[in-house]
Protein backbone atom coordinates (compact mmCIF):
# COMPACT_ATOMS: atom_id res chain seq x y z
CA UNK A 1 0.00 0.00 0.00
CA UNK A 2 2.98 2.24 0.90
CA UNK A 3 4.79 1.67 -2.40
CA UNK A 4 1.55 2.04 -4.63
CA UNK A 5 0.96 5.49 -2.74
CA UNK A 6 4.77 6.53 -3.41
CA UNK A 7 4.08 5.47 -6.68
CA UNK A 8 1.44 7.53 -7.47
CA UNK A 9 3.06 10.52 -5.70
CA UNK A 10 6.31 10.05 -8.16
CA UNK A 11 3.47 10.54 -11.46
CA UNK A 12 1.98 13.35 -9.91
CA UNK A 13 5.24 14.59 -9.35
CA UNK A 14 6.21 14.34 -12.68
CA UNK A 15 4.94 17.06 -14.71
CA UNK A 16 5.95 19.20 -11.99
CA UNK A 17 9.25 18.60 -12.75
CA UNK A 18 8.91 18.14 -16.30
CA UNK A 19 8.19 21.86 -17.01
CA UNK A 20 10.89 22.82 -14.09
CA UNK A 21 13.54 20.71 -16.55
CA UNK A 22 12.40 22.67 -19.45
CA UNK A 23 12.21 26.15 -17.93
CA UNK A 24 16.09 25.26 -16.57
CA UNK A 25 16.78 24.08 -20.05
CA UNK A 26 15.05 27.42 -21.66
CA UNK A 27 16.54 29.65 -19.27
CA UNK A 28 20.17 27.86 -20.05
CA UNK A 29 19.85 28.52 -24.00
CA UNK A 30 18.79 31.98 -23.66
CA UNK A 31 22.92 33.19 -23.85
CA UNK A 32 25.27 32.86 -26.72
CA UNK A 33 28.03 30.95 -26.06
CA UNK A 34 30.87 33.41 -26.74
CA UNK A 35 32.57 35.79 -24.09
CA UNK A 36 31.97 39.04 -26.02
CA UNK A 37 29.61 40.77 -28.94
CA UNK A 38 32.37 40.96 -31.00
CA UNK A 39 32.65 37.25 -31.74
CA UNK A 40 29.38 37.16 -33.45
CA UNK A 41 29.95 40.37 -35.45
CA UNK A 42 31.06 40.30 -39.18
CA UNK A 43 34.82 39.90 -39.66
CA UNK A 44 35.06 43.04 -42.17
CA UNK A 45 33.70 45.31 -39.25
CA UNK A 46 36.69 47.99 -39.24
CA UNK A 47 35.88 50.04 -36.31
CA UNK A 48 34.21 48.71 -32.91
CA UNK A 49 33.96 50.19 -29.61
CA UNK A 50 32.03 48.60 -26.57
CA UNK A 51 31.46 49.01 -22.83
CA UNK A 52 31.38 45.30 -20.76
CA UNK A 53 29.90 44.39 -17.08
CA UNK A 54 28.21 47.85 -17.34
CA UNK A 55 26.38 47.09 -14.20
CA UNK A 56 29.81 46.16 -12.88
CA UNK A 57 31.31 48.80 -13.74
CA UNK A 58 28.72 51.27 -12.29
CA UNK A 59 28.61 49.12 -9.49
CA UNK A 60 31.87 49.99 -8.79
CA UNK A 61 31.76 53.94 -9.56
CA UNK A 62 29.20 54.27 -6.84
CA UNK A 63 31.63 53.43 -3.91
CA UNK A 64 33.98 55.60 -5.23
CA UNK A 65 34.73 59.54 -3.69
CA UNK A 66 34.23 60.69 -7.30
CA UNK A 67 30.90 59.52 -7.01
CA UNK A 68 30.40 61.41 -3.87
CA UNK A 69 31.52 64.12 -5.41
CA UNK A 70 29.48 64.28 -8.15
CA UNK A 71 26.18 63.68 -6.20
CA UNK A 72 26.87 67.01 -4.63
CA UNK A 73 28.00 68.79 -8.05
CA UNK A 74 27.05 72.25 -7.89
CA UNK A 75 26.59 71.80 -11.43
CA UNK A 76 24.90 68.53 -11.48
CA UNK A 77 22.19 69.13 -8.52
CA UNK A 78 21.36 72.99 -10.51
CA UNK A 79 20.88 70.75 -13.87
CA UNK A 80 18.45 68.63 -11.56
CA UNK A 81 16.72 71.32 -9.64
CA UNK A 82 15.85 73.03 -13.11
CA UNK A 83 14.70 69.76 -14.97
CA UNK A 84 17.34 69.06 -17.57
CA UNK A 85 16.64 65.33 -17.04
CA UNK A 86 13.19 64.91 -16.43
CA UNK A 87 12.25 64.28 -20.04
CA UNK A 88 14.40 61.37 -20.37
CA UNK A 89 13.16 59.98 -17.02
CA UNK A 90 9.84 60.01 -18.30
CA UNK A 91 10.89 58.24 -21.81
CA UNK A 92 12.25 55.39 -19.61
CA UNK A 93 9.71 55.53 -17.47
CA UNK A 94 6.99 55.41 -20.30
CA UNK A 95 8.67 52.63 -22.01
CA UNK A 96 9.22 50.60 -19.21
CA UNK A 97 5.85 50.42 -18.18
CA UNK A 98 4.60 50.10 -21.67
CA UNK A 99 6.89 46.64 -21.48
CA UNK A 100 5.36 45.64 -18.42
CA UNK A 101 8.11 46.39 -16.53
CA UNK A 102 8.97 48.54 -13.25
CA UNK A 103 10.55 51.77 -14.14
CA UNK A 104 13.70 51.02 -11.89
CA UNK A 105 17.34 51.31 -12.47
CA UNK A 106 17.32 47.49 -12.64
CA UNK A 107 15.06 47.25 -15.40
CA UNK A 108 17.12 49.58 -17.09
CA UNK A 109 20.52 47.20 -16.49
CA UNK A 110 18.45 44.24 -17.76
CA UNK A 111 18.63 45.61 -21.08
CA UNK A 112 22.20 47.12 -21.05
CA UNK A 113 24.13 46.17 -17.75
CA UNK A 114 26.10 43.39 -19.24
CA UNK A 115 27.52 44.78 -22.74
CA UNK A 116 27.05 48.11 -25.19
CA UNK A 117 28.81 48.10 -28.88
CA UNK A 118 28.90 49.71 -31.82
CA UNK A 119 30.30 49.23 -35.12
CA UNK A 120 31.26 50.24 -38.84
CA UNK A 121 31.18 47.56 -41.03
CA UNK A 122 32.22 47.65 -44.63
CA UNK A 123 30.97 44.80 -46.50
CA UNK A 124 33.67 42.92 -48.70
CA UNK A 125 31.83 42.30 -51.64
CA UNK A 126 29.86 45.43 -52.13
CA UNK A 127 32.14 47.87 -50.11
CA UNK A 128 28.70 49.44 -48.85
CA UNK A 129 29.05 50.83 -45.37
CA UNK A 130 26.42 50.33 -42.14
CA UNK A 131 26.50 50.47 -38.58
CA UNK A 132 25.81 47.88 -36.07
CA UNK A 133 24.54 48.62 -32.97
CA UNK A 134 24.45 45.74 -30.02
CA UNK A 135 23.65 44.95 -26.45
CA UNK A 136 23.78 41.91 -24.18
CA UNK A 137 20.68 41.76 -22.64
CA UNK A 138 19.92 39.53 -19.03
CA UNK A 139 17.61 37.25 -21.04
CA UNK A 140 16.89 35.08 -18.33
CA UNK A 141 15.47 37.71 -15.70
CA UNK A 142 13.47 39.37 -18.48
CA UNK A 143 11.81 35.88 -19.25
CA UNK A 144 11.27 35.62 -15.67
CA UNK A 145 9.70 39.09 -14.99
CA UNK A 146 7.65 38.56 -18.13
CA UNK A 147 6.93 34.90 -17.28
CA UNK A 148 8.05 33.87 -20.88
CA UNK A 149 9.94 30.70 -21.61
CA UNK A 150 11.27 30.61 -24.95
CA UNK A 151 13.80 34.14 -26.30
CA UNK A 152 12.11 34.14 -29.07
CA UNK A 153 8.71 34.33 -27.74
CA UNK A 154 10.32 37.26 -25.13
CA UNK A 155 11.48 38.91 -28.72
CA UNK A 156 7.90 38.72 -29.93
CA UNK A 157 6.31 40.02 -26.59
CA UNK A 158 9.00 42.93 -26.45
CA UNK A 159 7.75 43.99 -29.82
CA UNK A 160 4.75 43.52 -29.29
CA UNK A 161 4.32 45.60 -26.45
CA UNK A 162 6.08 48.39 -27.81
CA UNK A 163 4.77 48.91 -31.15
CA UNK A 164 1.29 47.86 -30.25
CA UNK A 165 -1.01 47.83 -33.29
CA UNK A 166 1.81 49.33 -35.10
CA UNK A 167 4.00 45.98 -34.28
CA UNK A 168 6.12 45.69 -37.29
CA UNK A 169 6.10 41.62 -39.11
CA UNK A 170 8.83 39.43 -38.47
CA UNK A 171 10.44 37.86 -41.17
CA UNK A 172 12.27 34.31 -40.02
CA UNK A 173 16.56 33.79 -40.69
CA UNK A 174 18.30 31.59 -39.10
CA UNK A 175 15.63 30.34 -36.28
CA UNK A 176 15.63 33.92 -35.25
CA UNK A 177 13.09 37.11 -36.02
CA UNK A 178 14.22 40.01 -37.58
CA UNK A 179 12.24 42.81 -37.39
CA UNK A 180 11.97 45.92 -39.59
CA UNK A 181 11.17 49.39 -39.14
CA UNK A 182 10.76 50.80 -42.86
CA UNK A 183 14.28 50.78 -44.65
CA UNK A 184 16.42 51.64 -42.52
CA UNK A 185 16.17 49.48 -39.31
CA UNK A 186 16.22 46.49 -38.91
CA UNK A 187 16.81 44.85 -35.48
CA UNK A 188 16.12 40.95 -33.81
CA UNK A 189 17.10 39.76 -30.21
CA UNK A 190 19.17 36.56 -31.20
CA UNK A 191 19.59 34.67 -27.85
CA UNK A 192 20.63 37.19 -25.46
CA UNK A 193 21.68 40.07 -28.32
CA UNK A 194 19.48 42.80 -29.12
CA UNK A 195 21.29 43.79 -32.42
CA UNK A 196 20.30 46.54 -34.73
CA UNK A 197 21.72 47.88 -38.37
CA UNK A 198 20.66 49.90 -41.07
CA UNK A 199 21.06 47.06 -43.56
CA UNK A 200 19.31 43.86 -43.02
CA UNK A 201 22.83 41.82 -44.33
CA UNK A 202 24.10 43.32 -41.56
CA UNK A 203 22.03 41.72 -38.89
CA UNK A 204 21.82 38.34 -41.06
CA UNK A 205 25.40 38.37 -40.70
CA UNK A 206 25.25 38.46 -36.93
CA UNK A 207 22.71 35.96 -36.93
CA UNK A 208 25.09 33.63 -39.01
CA UNK A 209 28.33 33.79 -36.84
CA UNK A 210 25.98 33.15 -33.70
CA UNK A 211 24.88 30.34 -35.12
CA UNK A 212 28.32 29.25 -35.79
CA UNK A 213 29.34 30.27 -31.82
CA UNK A 214 31.61 32.91 -32.93
CA UNK A 215 33.47 30.82 -35.44
CA UNK A 216 35.12 33.58 -38.57
CA UNK A 217 33.79 36.34 -36.58
CA UNK A 218 35.46 39.39 -35.56
CA UNK A 219 36.70 38.62 -31.94
CA UNK A 220 37.88 35.44 -33.36
CA UNK A 221 40.45 37.04 -35.73
CA UNK A 222 43.93 37.46 -34.58
CA UNK A 223 44.76 41.13 -35.75
CA UNK A 224 41.69 42.15 -33.28
CA UNK A 225 43.02 39.64 -30.65
CA UNK A 226 46.15 40.92 -30.71
CA UNK A 227 45.58 44.54 -30.20
CA UNK A 228 42.55 44.12 -27.77
CA UNK A 229 44.88 42.17 -25.81
CA UNK A 230 47.71 44.54 -25.45
CA UNK A 231 45.46 46.89 -23.58
CA UNK A 232 45.42 46.87 -19.71
CA UNK A 233 43.18 44.82 -17.72
CA UNK A 234 40.73 47.03 -15.94
CA UNK A 235 40.04 49.05 -19.21
CA UNK A 236 36.16 50.18 -19.44
CA UNK A 237 35.63 51.51 -22.61
CA UNK A 238 37.62 50.08 -25.70
CA UNK A 239 37.54 51.09 -29.26
CA UNK A 240 39.23 48.92 -32.48
CA UNK A 241 40.21 50.12 -35.16
CA UNK A 242 41.19 48.64 -38.45
CA UNK A 243 43.32 51.12 -40.38
CA UNK A 244 44.54 48.95 -43.21
CA UNK A 245 41.28 48.89 -43.84
CA UNK A 246 39.65 52.13 -43.30
CA UNK A 247 42.10 54.53 -44.35
CA UNK A 248 41.38 53.77 -48.25
CA UNK A 249 41.03 56.74 -50.19
CA UNK A 250 37.93 55.37 -52.28
CA UNK A 251 36.25 54.52 -49.17
CA UNK A 252 36.58 57.64 -47.19
CA UNK A 253 35.50 60.00 -50.44
CA UNK A 254 32.57 57.16 -50.39
CA UNK A 255 32.04 58.02 -46.85
CA UNK A 256 33.30 61.93 -46.41
CA UNK A 257 32.19 63.06 -50.04
CA UNK A 258 36.00 64.64 -50.44
CA UNK A 259 38.53 63.29 -52.12
CA UNK A 260 41.19 62.39 -49.11
CA UNK A 261 44.79 61.68 -50.98
CA UNK A 262 46.36 64.57 -49.47
CA UNK A 263 45.52 63.90 -46.02
CA UNK A 264 46.30 60.55 -47.00
CA UNK A 265 49.76 61.04 -48.13
CA UNK A 266 50.66 63.28 -44.96
CA UNK A 267 49.04 61.05 -42.54
CA UNK A 268 51.17 57.92 -44.07
CA UNK A 269 54.33 60.50 -44.71
CA UNK A 270 54.33 60.74 -40.32
CA UNK A 271 53.15 57.59 -39.28
CA UNK A 272 54.24 54.39 -39.72
CA UNK A 273 52.60 51.17 -41.51
CA UNK A 274 50.37 49.95 -38.91
CA UNK A 275 47.86 47.27 -39.76
CA UNK A 276 45.34 48.20 -36.52
CA UNK A 277 44.99 50.15 -33.01
CA UNK A 278 42.81 49.56 -30.05
CA UNK A 279 42.63 52.58 -27.73
CA UNK A 280 40.28 52.66 -24.84
CA UNK A 281 39.73 54.40 -21.05
CA UNK A 282 40.81 52.86 -17.47
CA UNK A 283 38.88 53.67 -14.66
CA UNK A 284 40.90 52.04 -11.71
CA UNK A 285 37.90 50.43 -9.57
CA UNK A 286 35.44 52.55 -10.99
CA UNK A 287 37.41 55.45 -10.08
CA UNK A 288 36.55 58.80 -12.34
CA UNK A 289 39.55 60.88 -10.60
CA UNK A 290 41.95 57.97 -11.57
CA UNK A 291 40.64 57.93 -15.37
CA UNK A 292 43.28 57.48 -17.76
CA UNK A 293 43.53 56.75 -21.54
CA UNK A 294 45.31 53.63 -22.31
CA UNK A 295 46.41 52.34 -25.72
CA UNK A 296 47.91 49.27 -27.44
CA UNK A 297 50.49 50.89 -29.41
CA UNK A 298 52.98 53.58 -27.86
CA UNK A 299 53.32 57.00 -29.85
CA UNK A 300 56.78 56.04 -30.45
CA UNK A 301 55.66 52.88 -32.14
CA UNK A 302 53.21 54.72 -34.14
CA UNK A 303 55.08 57.99 -35.45
CA UNK A 304 58.09 58.20 -38.20
CA UNK A 305 61.18 59.65 -37.30
CA UNK A 306 60.43 62.84 -39.22
CA UNK A 307 63.01 65.58 -38.62
CA UNK A 308 60.53 68.23 -38.83
CA UNK A 309 56.50 67.74 -38.44
CA UNK A 310 54.24 69.36 -40.51
CA UNK A 311 51.18 69.40 -38.60
CA UNK A 312 49.26 72.33 -40.32
CA UNK A 313 49.15 69.63 -43.25
CA UNK A 314 46.86 67.46 -40.79
CA UNK A 315 44.52 70.34 -40.42
CA UNK A 316 42.38 71.87 -43.04
CA UNK A 317 42.87 74.67 -45.31
CA UNK A 318 39.88 77.16 -44.96
CA UNK A 319 41.29 77.72 -41.48
CA UNK A 320 40.70 81.23 -40.19
CA UNK A 321 42.93 80.86 -36.87
CA UNK A 322 45.98 78.36 -36.55
CA UNK A 323 48.52 77.93 -33.73
CA UNK A 324 50.97 75.77 -32.36
CA UNK A 325 52.84 74.79 -29.22
CA UNK A 326 55.17 72.31 -28.35
CA UNK A 327 56.24 69.92 -25.13
CA UNK A 328 53.68 71.04 -23.28
CA UNK A 329 53.76 68.16 -20.34
CA UNK A 330 57.45 70.42 -19.80
CA UNK A 331 55.71 73.58 -19.70
CA UNK A 332 53.44 72.60 -17.35
CA UNK A 333 55.79 71.30 -14.99
CA UNK A 334 57.75 74.33 -14.85
CA UNK A 335 54.84 76.16 -13.88
CA UNK A 336 53.45 73.97 -11.30
CA UNK A 337 57.14 73.54 -9.90
CA UNK A 338 57.68 77.54 -10.08
CA UNK A 339 58.44 79.37 -7.01
CA UNK A 340 55.74 82.22 -7.64
CA UNK A 341 53.26 79.17 -8.35
CA UNK A 342 54.14 78.24 -5.23
CA UNK A 343 53.62 80.99 -2.71
CA UNK A 344 50.39 81.95 -4.27
CA UNK A 345 49.25 78.30 -3.58
CA UNK A 346 49.63 79.36 -0.01
CA UNK A 347 48.92 83.02 0.21
CA UNK A 348 45.55 83.66 1.96
CA UNK A 349 43.84 85.04 -0.85
CA UNK A 350 44.20 82.03 -3.01
CA UNK A 351 43.01 79.87 -0.45
CA UNK A 352 40.03 82.71 -0.20
CA UNK A 353 39.67 82.82 -3.80
CA UNK A 354 39.57 78.76 -4.13
CA UNK A 355 36.51 78.96 -1.32
CA UNK A 356 34.39 81.07 -3.26
CA UNK A 357 34.70 78.83 -5.97
CA UNK A 358 31.62 77.07 -3.78
CA UNK A 359 29.48 79.65 -3.93
CA UNK A 360 29.11 81.47 -6.96
CA UNK A 361 26.69 84.05 -5.95
CA UNK A 362 29.42 85.57 -3.51
CA UNK A 363 31.42 86.01 -6.90
CA UNK A 364 29.01 87.99 -8.87
CA UNK A 365 28.61 89.92 -5.70
CA UNK A 366 32.44 90.99 -5.35
CA UNK A 367 33.78 91.02 -8.51
CA UNK A 368 30.61 92.05 -10.33
CA UNK A 369 30.91 89.54 -12.52
CA UNK A 370 27.69 88.03 -14.37
CA UNK A 371 27.77 84.11 -14.05
CA UNK A 372 24.43 83.08 -14.98
CA UNK A 373 24.97 79.88 -13.30
CA UNK A 374 21.68 77.95 -12.32
CA UNK A 375 20.02 78.57 -8.88
CA UNK A 376 21.49 75.70 -6.20
CA UNK A 377 18.44 73.67 -5.69
CA UNK A 378 17.16 74.38 -1.78
CA UNK A 379 17.60 71.26 1.12
CA UNK A 380 21.06 69.57 -0.78
CA UNK A 381 24.36 70.68 -0.32
CA UNK A 382 26.83 71.31 -3.17
CA UNK A 383 30.10 71.85 -3.71
CA UNK A 384 32.33 72.37 -6.80
CA UNK A 385 34.60 69.91 -5.50
CA UNK A 386 34.03 67.34 -8.45
CA UNK A 387 34.47 70.04 -10.84
CA UNK A 388 37.71 70.98 -9.31
CA UNK A 389 39.27 67.50 -9.58
CA UNK A 390 38.54 66.65 -12.42
CA UNK A 391 39.96 69.57 -14.47
CA UNK A 392 42.95 69.39 -12.65
CA UNK A 393 42.73 65.52 -13.85
CA UNK A 394 42.04 66.51 -17.04
CA UNK A 395 45.22 68.72 -17.22
CA UNK A 396 47.42 66.55 -15.80
CA UNK A 397 46.35 63.30 -18.64
CA UNK A 398 46.40 66.10 -21.41
CA UNK A 399 49.97 66.96 -20.68
CA UNK A 400 51.08 63.52 -20.96
CA UNK A 401 49.80 62.88 -24.27
CA UNK A 402 51.06 66.34 -25.67
CA UNK A 403 54.23 65.14 -24.09
CA UNK A 404 57.56 66.16 -26.06
CA UNK A 405 55.00 66.59 -29.10
CA UNK A 406 53.41 69.74 -31.34
CA UNK A 407 49.69 70.29 -30.84
CA UNK A 408 48.18 72.50 -33.35
CA UNK A 409 44.84 73.75 -33.63
CA UNK A 410 42.77 75.22 -36.44
CA UNK A 411 39.22 76.71 -36.16
CA UNK A 412 37.11 76.96 -38.92
CA UNK A 413 36.44 80.23 -40.95
CA UNK A 414 32.65 81.52 -40.69
CA UNK A 415 30.65 80.61 -43.34
CA UNK A 416 29.78 82.93 -46.58
CA UNK A 417 26.25 83.09 -45.17
CA UNK A 418 27.41 84.83 -41.89
CA UNK A 419 28.85 84.01 -38.95
CA UNK A 420 28.78 80.59 -36.85
CA UNK A 421 30.05 79.46 -33.79
CA UNK A 422 32.66 76.83 -34.92
CA UNK A 423 32.06 73.48 -35.93
CA UNK A 424 34.79 71.59 -34.92
CA UNK A 425 38.31 71.79 -33.33
CA UNK A 426 40.31 69.26 -35.16
CA UNK A 427 43.90 68.75 -33.08
CA UNK A 428 46.86 66.14 -34.22
CA UNK A 429 49.44 65.20 -32.22
CA UNK A 430 52.72 64.37 -33.73
CA UNK A 431 56.36 64.57 -33.54
CA UNK A 432 56.47 62.48 -30.45
CA UNK A 433 59.99 61.65 -29.15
Amino acid sequence: MLQRTRRRLAWLALPGLLISGAVALALAGATLPVDSVSEILPDDVVAFAHVRDVRAQWDALRRTEAYEDLRHSRLVQSAIAMGAFDDLERMLAERAKRLGLEPTLETYLDFVGREVAIALRIDRETGEPSYIMAYRVDTPALMRKLAVQDPAALGRLLTERYFGEHAPDATPYGGFDVYALGDDVHYALVRDVFVASNSRKSVEAVIDHALAAGAGSLGRTERFRSEMARLPDGTSLAVYVDLERLLDNKLLQKMSGQDMTPFLTEFHRQFRPTEAIAVGLRLPEGDLYGAEPVASRSARALLRDTASPEISALLPTDGALYFETADLRAMGRAVLESELLARLRNSPRWQELIALLDHPEEIERRFGVQLDLPPAPEGVETNTRFERRMLGHLLTVAGRLAAAGVVGVAIDAPQPDGFEIPAWLREALSGAK
